[in-house]
This record gives C-alpha cells, structure tokens and sequence, in this order.
C-alpha cells in the first residue's frame, strides 16, 4: 500500500470515536460553571447532567440516570434530602437521595437500567411527594426535557409543588456538600 493511501486510515485510526455534531452541539450550549461552586456533585444543578457524564461526555463517573429537583416551578432552589424512585420496566428500583442542590444520579457501576423508566419523588421534610405522569423512554437526564423555561416543548424543571401556600425553600450556602 501506497504511504499516501495509509494517511486516511491511519487518521480514522487515531480518531478516539465518531463525532455527534447534535452531542456537541448540547454540551457547547450548556451555561458555564457557576462561580464558588466547584467540580463535583454540586455544580451545574438543573443541567442535563449525562451529557458530559456519558461514555461519549467522557466525564467520569458516567451516569446512567441523573437530574435535580426543585421545590416550584418557579424556584432555583434544590431540595435537599428527597427520594427520587426509580424503576425500571423489569421491576427493578432504585432510591436515589437528593444532595444539598437538590442533585441526585446513579452511576453505570451501580446500576444499569431497562428503560422506560417510572419515577416518583418524596420529600420527608416537607411531606410532599409527585409521580411522573409518563414514562420515561429513553433519556437518562431529566434536564433533556425538563428545561427552563416552561412551553409548549418543556414542563419546565423537575419540581415537587405549584402551591403558592407552601413557604419558599432557603437556599443553601455556596459551599454546601463540601467535607461530606
């Protein structure tokens, strides 16, 4: 073979995978980091977290569900201690507990679900609780639907209540989840 015939291969070689141009599209749209906010599970709440956290993302750990949880639809603020249940079609659940932003995800490692996927959400501190009305069918972050603002495309983010009477929650510090 010719030297100037093994160039396009060995390009397509060293190439580590085909680019998705929607993918990158998605990840080059999504807003920076929030300053004072660190690297980790706390940063980029209300973001569709699998798009860097995916084997084509390439950030570890790779998620196979994740999303964030808010109090209302008009709220920024995430709620902490909430269980997220996820079951998949075989039956199989997972109990996934909301950090301080109100971030919740299971990892390829733990857990490796059949989709569609049903979820429900309980809050043990306020009382509060909703069921998705549909199935999820085969995105694995909540934010790929759930985007702000709410329209005819989006029910907006993932929220628990729409009751103007239940108190607004109290955002928490900059710096929550750090030395947990």
């Amino acid at each position: 073979m010719r030297p100037a015939a093994l160039f396009p291969l060995l390009l397509l070689l060293a190439t580590p995978g085909c680019p998705d141009p929607t993918l990158d599209a998605q990840m080059n749209a999504l807003p920076g980091e929030v300053p004072g906010i660190p690297k980790g599970p706390m940063h980029r709440a209300g973001q569709p977290c699998t798009d860097c956290h995916s084997s084509y993302g390439g950030r570890n750990p790779v998620f196979t569900v994740a999303g964030t949880l808010f109090q209302k639809p008009t709220s920024r603020v995430g709620i902490e201690g909430a269980t997220v249940h996820v079951t998949d079609v075989t039956g199989d659940t997972r109990d996934l507990v909301t950090n301080c932003v109100g971030t919740f995800y299971v990892t390829d490692d733990d857990w490796q679900p059949a989709f569609p996927l049903h979820i429900s959400i309980e809050d043990p501190a306020s009382g509060l609780g909703v069921t998705m009305k549909t199935k999820i069918g085969r995105d694995n972050s909540c934010a790929s639907c759930h985007v702000d603002p709410a329209g005819t495309d989006s029910p907006g983010h993932v929220y628990l209540t729409n009751d103007p009477t239940v108190p607004d929650a109290t955002p928490p510090p900059l710096d929550c989840g750090r030395g947990r």
